[in-house]
């Protein structure tokens, strides 16, 4: 088997499998409060059992989605779309980047400040207000929310350029906007992205795969 071979496949792989990581995580999470306002309703959301376990698969299905993006960058990279495709993987790969240190945060730190103000430590809220209000960490997100968005954008361009089914390049830039911008607009724009992901990895993993 040729390196480029293993390096598609490998990739169809990491593609597939972070889609349903995702997805699972999402299913098993539910609907997140992260409205501090309410501090009991939020404490009691973040560390519930299922949050716990969900936000162990996330953080992990962004770093393999990376591999993924490899694969996609070296499935798509012809002479025609080239340079698109190249800064379609840059974008993505850096909007997965920005993500990971909120992701990490959601994971293992706000967890165990729900803990602590579920035990009757009430100041332990402040963390989360501190963490989760406007400052860096929501420039970041911005920042990722964006960089997924136009990686997808520049990804669904360069598809369309190819012999792949027109709906498929569509449903990648639907499923972005829904896991990036639509994650803060609610639950079900979450679980679209995580659904047309899913879709989108089988059907391009196959490509990929062949």
């Amino acid at each position: 088997m040729s390196s480029q071979r293993k390096i598609l496949r490998g990739g169809a792989f990491a593609l597939v499998l972070s889609a349903l990581m995702m997805l699972g995580g999402l299913l098993l999470r539910g609907p997140l409060i992260i409205e501090i306002s309410d501090a009991s309703a939020f404490a009691r959301s973040v560390a519930s059992p299922n949050n716990l376990m969900a936000e162990s698969f996330l953080p992990l299905s962004l770093v393999i989605q990376l591999f993924g993006f490899l694969g996609m960058h070296a499935c798509l990279d012809k002479p025609e779309t080239q340079k698109i495709t190249f800064w379609g993987m840059v974008f993505s790969v850096l909007g997965n980047g920005l993500f990971l240190p909120f992701a990490g945060v959601f994971a293992f730190a706000v967890p165990v400040i729900g803990q602590l103000y579920l035990e009757g430590n009430s100041d332990a809220i402040k963390v989360a207000e501190l963490v989760l209000g406007p400052g860096p960490g929501f420039a970041y997100l911005i920042a990722s929310a964006f960089a997924l968005t136009i990686g997808a954008v520049l990804f669904a361009i360069s598809m369309w350029r190819h012999d792949l089914p027109r709906w498929l390049p569509i449903i990648y830039v639907i499923q972005a906007f829904g896991l990036s911008f639509g994650a803060s607009m609610g639950y079900s724009f979450e679980m679209t992205g995580g659904i047309l992901l899913v879709v989108f990895s089988l059907v391009f993993g196959i490509r990929m795969w062949r």
